[in-house]
């Protein structure tokens, strides 16, 4: 996770940055070129520190003439396998300001101050992430031995030639 949202507690904002082209966010949905928002996952640094990864709001383009914002940058990915009627896309950020209330604080709250409240347990919340991930692995094991048997019972009656 490279894209930073910083506190600027000067100004009461968050300042998001994709430092590099690793640091992009690949593949939301309808980002490329019909979001106005998206929300995105930035690592959190206050005062100094970072506190984690967190959800940001993002305003991506203006609401009356639907051009990109200063320091906003969106695309679509093209041609895919399958859907290519959706909008899935690309966006990165440079030195983009957002009000500090745009971070989405129902996990952790950050003040004016910069002072930091974590509401919950983080590694409570990362193993929840873990078992949908390790459920999505068990599904694609189960489909492949349903592939598998599939296709051995075609070749094992299917005749050449």
């Amino acid at each position: 996770m490279e894209t930073t949202a910083t506190l600027d507690q000067a100004t009461d904002e968050w300042v998001i940055n994709c430092p590099s082209i690793q640091s992009s966010k690949f593949w939301p949905g309808e980002i490329g070129r019909i979001s106005t928002h998206a929300v995105a996952m930035c690592k959190t640094i206050v005062n100094g520190r970072p506190i984690g990864v967190h959800p940001f709001l993002v305003q991506l383009r203006d609401l009356n003439t639907f051009q990109w914002l200063p320091g906003v940058e969106t695309g679509d990915l093209g041609m895919k396998f399958g859907l290519n009627s959706l909008d899935q896309g690309w966006a990165r950020f440079e030195n983009v300001r957002i009000p500090r209330r745009q971070m989405l604080m129902s996990l952790c709250h950050v003040d004016q101050n910069g002072r930091v409240k974590l509401q919950g347990n983080p590694k409570a919340m990362y193993c929840s992430m873990m078992l949908v991930r390790n459920r999505i692995v068990h599904e694609m094991n189960i489909r492949m031995f349903e592939a598998c048997t599939i296709t051995l019972r075609y070749a094992a009656v299917r005749r050449q030639f």
